[in-house]
């Protein structure tokens, strides 16, 4: 089945929906694969779109304006990722969504997520739980700043996204922690252990 990723977070988040309900709401999803560094929302612009990474790596960032970037958050497979405050505002973009490796991705409007949650309603909750998750980490991510060094918060990366240190390079995990990547350097070679 298409999508067994999706289906089975719904499944994990709110308990057993029937594949025939999850057909029902399927054809609200479009398929799109993408090259390496292919952005999906653009600051400023708008964005009607979620995205469901089934494959590859996506991230969103703030550009400051001395032209840096801050990444706001990762999306690794089975995760999603958009600028949620447009998509559900329907203001411009503060943010641009971007694929960092090949991506096969799904997405849909914010017309179609809307009908699929009037349709199933396992749909709405998971759409409730999904907003929800988004504010929670983006206020653990904003606690986190001002209360823990950068120190503290690679080290969190280390035991949450492991993964993540080998997938993207050194300066987008800075820009993350809002560093520059010669701090980053240095953080890393503290914790090398040595033998």
């Amino acid at each position: 089945m298409e999508l067994d990723g999706l289906y089975q977070d719904i499944n994990n988040k709110v308990g057993s929906m029937t594949k025939a309900e999850f057909e029902s709401i399927r054809p609200y999803f479009k398929r799109m694969t993408t090259m390496r560094k292919q952005i999906l929302v653009a600051e400023g612009d708008f964005n009607n779109k979620l995205f469901f990474v089934e494959k590859g790596l996506a991230y969103n960032y703030k550009t400051l304006d001395d032209g840096q970037i801050r990444v706001i958050t990762f999306a690794r497979e089975n995760e999603w990722i958009s600028d949620m405050e447009s998509f559900i505002s329907g203001n411009k973009a503060q943010l641009t969504v971007e694929t960092f490796e090949a991506s096969s991705l799904w997405f849909l409007s914010k017309e179609d997520w809307e009908l699929a949650c009037i349709k199933s309603p396992k749909i709405s909750v998971y759409s409730q739980l999904l907003y929800s998750q988004c504010t929670k980490n983006l206020y653990s991510q904003v606690s986190e700043l001002v209360s823990k060094d950068a120190e503290a918060r690679y080290s969190q990366i280390l035991t949450n996204m492991p993964d993540l240190l080998q997938r993207v390079p050194q300066y987008l995990i800075a820009a993350y922690l809002g560093i520059l990547p010669s701090s980053l350097s240095r953080i890393r070679s503290s914790k090398k252990v040595i033998y």
